[in-house]
């Protein structure tokens, strides 16, 4: 089945990535309208993009005749996405799904429901390069450490490389509505105790490491304790890094390291996986690049002797494989490979991520 599909949230992402895959699968999917609380956005990504129909609210675009939803607009999500699965409306968010336990919940709850389909927005997993050294690590089983490192330079330097278009009319209102939801939020996953690093770092855990943690947990698992929590203040006291350290039942650790570096163009994420006769790294491209992620497997071959293997991959787009995913997870032929479920463990983990650096102590992993 051909889906008719809705796009709420036209910021980059959806410029760069999602509306140029959903136009070139076109057997795949129709774009039946886009929304954004800026009409001119709105109205600048269905002209460009050749989609029928714009809206600024989006129960009007929950009120046309679609199938399923993608939602990429400002957090937290929780509101629309709620009301899309009420409407009978498959649904593919955009990470963060939201900054709660209590919303990922109430998500659950309604998407059983409602009995459609929610997908979480988590591209890495389907990076060829991840995929392979999923498959790889999955056979080992001598895991000692794992080595996540994510150097993150100022988006704009990537985004500068697509055409893409802001614009300034969002109503004072809705941008005063939507930090508030965001506070609001944040306070119920932290506490309102919390300073403004912790908070920071928290969205940073939300928005950004959460495609390292995720990918961390399809490899290991669940960890069972966050031994130590670090985050590395700017001078008005918000996070530029953090580094987390988890403990796992078999004895294993893994070490995270999340950091702001602006201003130079190199975009530095990598996983590492070692285990006593076999290494596995990941070095991935930033989400905004058409660029090839890569693996690497030191390890022995036949005869004993130490070897590397680069394989060649897929070239195919993590975003361009996610969604056809979607397509067979709404059409029966495949199971969800990133459902809410999973996504709770992420942010319930991120949770305590925080918690142990506000409590400066280990945190047994609920």
């Amino acid at each position: 089945m051909r889906i008719k599909i809705g796009v709420i949230g036209c910021g980059a992402i959806a410029q760069v990535h999602h509306l140029p895959w959903l136009t070139e699968l076109s057997d795949e999917y129709e774009v039946v309208a886009v929304c954004d609380v800026s009409e001119s956005s709105a109205s600048h990504l269905s002209q460009w993009f050749k989609v029928p129909n714009y809206y600024t609210n989006y129960e009007d675009l929950l009120n046309a005749d679609l199938d399923a939803v993608l939602l990429c607009h400002t957090d937290p999500k929780t509101k629309v996405a709620v009301d899309a699965i009420k409407a009978g409306k498959h649904v593919f968010i955009e990470k963060p799904v939201c900054l709660t336990v209590e919303d990922i919940n109430l998500l659950i709850a309604e998407k059983n429901n409602a009995d459609v389909v929610v997908q979480t927005g988590y591209m890495k997993l389907f990076e060829p390069a991840f995929e392979y050294a999923q498959r790889e690590a999955l056979a080992m089983d001598d895991i000692s450490l794992v080595e996540i490192r994510h150097i993150h330079p100022n988006n704009d330097l990537h985004v500068a490389q697509f055409r893409t278009k802001r614009f300034t009319d969002v109503p004072a209102k809705i941008i005063e509505s939507s930090l508030t939801a965001r506070n609001n939020a944040i306070n119920t996953a932290i506490g309102s105790e919390a300073g403004i690093e912790a908070r920071s770092a928290y969205m940073t855990l939300a928005g950004s490491a959460i495609h390292d943690m995720y990918g961390l947990r399809t490899v290991m698992g669940n960890p069972q304790k966050v031994l130590n929590t670090e985050i590395w203040k700017r001078d008005d006291g918000s996070s530029k890094g953090v580094n987390v350290i988890l403990e796992y039942s078999s004895g294993a650790k893994a070490t995270i390291t999340w950091i702001d570096l602006p201003y130079l163009w190199d975009f530095d994420e990598t996983l590492k996986i070692y285990g006593d006769s076999k290494r596995i790294t990941v070095s991935y491209a930033t989400g905004f690049s058409k660029n090839q992620s890569n693996v690497m497997i030191q390890d022995m071959d036949n005869n004993g002797i130490a070897q590397r293997r680069e394989p060649l991959l897929d070239w195919e787009s993590p975003f361009r494989r996610e969604l056809r995913h979607f397509h067979a997870v709404v059409n029966g032929n495949a199971e969800n490979r990133a459902p809410l479920e999973q996504a709770k463990y992420d942010i319930s983990l991120n949770i305590d991520i925080v918690k142990s650096y506000l409590e400066n102590s280990a945190i047994r992993v609920t």
